[in-house]
C-alpha cells in the first residue's frame, strides 16, 4: 500500500508533485481508481502551493468523476483540496463550504485518523479566520459611527447657544465662560447642591429644554 503522505515535502512543492504522478501510472496497472483519485488531490494540492490554481481544479474535476459511493477517504480529500485551493486563491468565505463537505463525508469509524483531524483543523481555522474578519469589520464600523456622532454633536453644539459637549460625547448645558464646541471635562459644573451631571435626552429638536439630571 502506497503512503501518500510519506511523498510530501511541503518546502518543495514541485518536488512533491513529480513525486506523486510517478506514483500514477502504478494506480493504473492496479486498478485501484480510489488511490489515483487520492493522488490526484494531493497533485493538486502541490499545484495550489505553486499557484497553478487552474490546472489543480481540473485534476479535481479528473478525481472527482473516478470517485464511486464506496471510497469516502478519496472523496474527503477531494472536497479538503478543493477547499485548500479556493482558501490559497484568497476565499476563504468561498472555501468554507468545502471544509464542511469534506468534514460531513469522513466515516465516523475514521475521524480520528490524522488527515481528518487535519481537514477539522483547516476548517475551524477558517471558521476563526472568518470571525476573524468580521469582528474587525465591526469595529472599524463602530469606530466610523462614533466619529460621524462625535462630529453631528460638535455641529449642534457649536450652532446651539445653551448647549456644549461632554468628553464622552454627550450633549449638555453650557457651562458659564465655555466657548463653543469646547469639550466640558467630567464632573465640571457639579457642586455640593448638584453632584449629578446634566444629561439631554430625547430628539435633537426638543434639545433646550429635555434636560434631565442624573444622580
Amino acid at each position: 500500500m502506497i503512503d501518500i503522505d510519506s511523498q510530501w515535502d511541503y518546502n518543495d512543492p514541485a518536488g512533491s508533485e513529480m513525486r506523486l504522478r510517478a506514483l500514477i501510472p502504478q494506480a493504473e496497472q492496479s486498478g485501484d481508481a480510489a488511490l489515483e483519485a487520492e493522488l490526484l488531490t494531493q497533485i493538486a494540492r502541490a499545484m495550489g502551493l505553486q499557484m497553478r490554481f487552474d490546472e489543480a481544479h481540473a485534476l479535481l474535476d479528473d478525481a472527482q468523476a473516478l470517485l464511486t459511493p464506496d471510497m469516502p477517504q478519496a472523496a474527503v480529500r477531494v472536497a479538503l483540496e478543493r477547499g485548500r485551493l479556493i482558501n490559497t486563491a484568497g476565499d476563504p468565505g468561498a472555501a468554507f463550504p468545502h471544509f464542511r463537505m469534506g468534514m460531513g463525508l469522513c466515516p465516523r469509524h475514521a475521524a480520528g485518523h490524522p488527515r481528518h483531524r487535519r481537514g477539522a483543523h483547516a476548517g475551524d481555522c477558517d471558521r476563526r479566520a472568518r470571525g476573524a474578519r468580521l469582528e474587525r469589520a465591526g469595529a472599524r464600523h463602530r469606530r466610523q459611527q462614533r466619529r460621524r456622532t462625535g462630529a453631528r454633536m460638535g455641529r449642534i453644539a457649536v450652532q446651539h447657544p445653551r448647549l456644549g459637549v461632554s468628553r464622552s460625547g454627550r450633549l449638555q448645558p453650557r457651562l458659564a465662560g465655555v466657548p463653543r464646541g469646547v469639550a466640558v471635562p467630567r464632573g465640571a459644573g457639579r457642586t455640593a447642591d448638584n453632584p449629578g451631571r446634566c444629561v439631554v435626552r430625547g430628539p435633537l429638536s426638543a434639545l433646550a429644554g429635555a434636560c434631565t439630571t442624573r444622580r
